[in-house]
C-alpha cells in the first residue's frame, strides 16, 4: 500500500513541478529579453552621444587649418 501511495504522490507532484519549472523558464526568458533590449538601447544612446559630443578641434573635413585662421579666431575673443 505504501508503494502505491508513493507512486500516486509522484504522479501528482511530477506534473506540478513541471508546470512550476515552465513558468520560471518563461519569467526568466522575459526578463533576459528585457535586459537585452535595454542594453541595445543604452548602447545606441551611448554611440549617439559619443558622435554628437566628439571634439575634433578646428580641423574640419575639407578645411585646412593655418596659423592665420587661428589668429583670426583668437582676435575675435
Amino acid at each position: 500500500m505504501s508503494i502505491m501511495t508513493a507512486c500516486g504522490v509522484h504522479d501528482f507532484v511530477g506534473p506540478r513541478t513541471a508546470k512550476v519549472a515552465e513558468a520560471i523558464d518563461k519569467i526568466i526568458a522575459a526578463r533576459l529579453a528585457r535586459i537585452h533590449r535595454a542594453g541595445k538601447k543604452a548602447g545606441a544612446e551611448r554611440q549617439r552621444r559619443k558622435t554628437e559630443l566628439m571634439l575634433s578641434g578646428p580641423d574640419l573635413p575639407g578645411q585646412s587649418v593655418d596659423q592665420a585662421r587661428i589668429d583670426a579666431l583668437f582676435a575675435k575673443a
